[in-house]
């Protein structure tokens, strides 16, 4: 819900990053609510790699533009558009408060602390009016704005610490200080590869907990480690589950199959209980064109692109590029007229269709691709 789109997509990450989840932690302070409350991962992820949520200004009536501003620069879906570090968000902070309060950071959090215990005990006993609506929503917006500093400034402070580190080992091991074996935390953009089962060994009398095999598929899913993301969501307890749940979980345990070279397994799970969903479809037209059976391949992403599916429109996005990759390799594999204007076609069709302001620029590559050679 906080990460970035980069840590999503495993992309190599920076101080910007962080500059994203702090600006999520302040969106959901001044509104109360998460800007991504989805909770299903699919949709979820789909939201999030096209930056769309309610706009601050939308939730939270009245609020100053300053502040708005502030949570827009921080939370850019283009990493270059947001603030380029954490002093300079810090920066921006400290101007709104010091044009508001002659507070420092630490006193505004102080009385907010003390306004909100005064409120609580009111509540109890009623003998205390609670602050008037507008009053109470700039302290509070202040208050924010103040802790926010000091995170931004806790990982402003752990970054430089990481630095230094980082200089310090670069010329080499210190032998005249002892060496210390700790454990490496895992990183969250990159999925731990130790094998699932040394993983998930329990102690002596205990159960294994299958949620955990269960969230670290879909996360190694999401990072784009396929191979792993099979190894957990084949070995994953999904009785647990509602039927929407396991459907996904399903769908994704075969794209992960496909993702790492096991179309074998990916035939036999669809086999094994066909799914009237179009992602389904959309996931047998891909084994079905990596088998070279094209006729199946398009007639299972023609189902693919009007069937429903849980998940979303993505899906039918999907369906279309593949639907023209196949009518691509039917020109290839024959290139005569007829055929190279259906593959033109195809690709154009894609191309106006979903090569817009939330793309995925490496299908929108491909088929500007295409399409310039077929215009040959």
């Amino acid at each position: 819900m906080y990460a970035s789109p980069e840590q999503i997509q495993s992309d190599k990450l920076d101080c910007r990053t962080d500059i994203y989840s702090l600006g999520m932690v302040l969106y959901e302070c001044f509104c109360g609510e998460k800007a991504f409350p989805q909770k299903a991962l699919p949709e979820l992820i789909d939201r999030k790699m096209t930056g769309r949520f309610i706009d601050i200004r939308q939730l939270v009536h009245g609020i100053p533009e300053e502040f708005a501003q502030i949570i827009d620069s921080s939370t850019m879906l283009q990493r270059d558009r947001r603030f380029p570090d954490e002093k300079a968000l810090i920066a921006a902070l400290d101007a709104v408060i010091a044009r508001h309060s002659s507070l420092s950071s630490a006193q505004i959090v102080e009385n907010y602390i003390t306004r909100q215990e005064a409120v609580e005990i009111a509540a109890a006993s009623d003998a205390v009016k609670k602050p008037s609506g507008s009053r109470f929503l700039f302290l509070y917006l202040l208050a924010a704005c103040a802790i926010i500093i000091a995170m931004a400034g806790i990982v402003w402070f752990t970054d430089r610490s990481n630095t230094a580190k980082r200089a310090k080992t670069a010329d080499g091991p210190h032998y005249d200080q002892p060496v210390r074996r700790t454990a490496t935390p895992a990183v969250s953009q990159a999925p731990d590869p130790v094998a699932p089962a040394a993983r998930q060994q329990p102690r002596s009398g205990a159960r294994p907990v299958r949620t955990d095999l269960l969230q670290e598929g879909m996360r190694a899913f999401s990072a784009g480690d396929y191979a792993l993301a099979a190894g957990c969501l084949e070995q994953a307890d999904t009785t647990v589950l509602d039927q929407r749940m396991r459907r996904i979980v399903r769908l994704r345990l075969i794209e992960s199959y496909l993702g790492s070279g096991g179309t074998g397994k990916a035939g036999a799970l669809a086999a094994a209980g066909p799914l009237d969903d179009g992602y389904f479809h959309l996931l047998k037209g891909r084994m079905h064109l990596e088998s070279g059976r094209l006729d199946m391949a398009e007639e299972s992403l023609v189902a693919a692109q009007t069937t429903r599916s849980v998940m979303g429109p993505v899906t039918r996005r999907d369906a279309v590029f593949y639907w023209a990759r196949t009518i691509y390799e039917r020109y290839r594999r024959k290139p005569n007229s007829e055929n190279k204007t259906r593959a033109f076609t195809a690709w154009t069709n894609f191309q106006q269709a979903f090569c817009g302001v939330s793309a995925d620029e490496r299908q929108c590559a491909e088929a500007a691709e295409r399409i310039a050679a077929l215009s040959r």
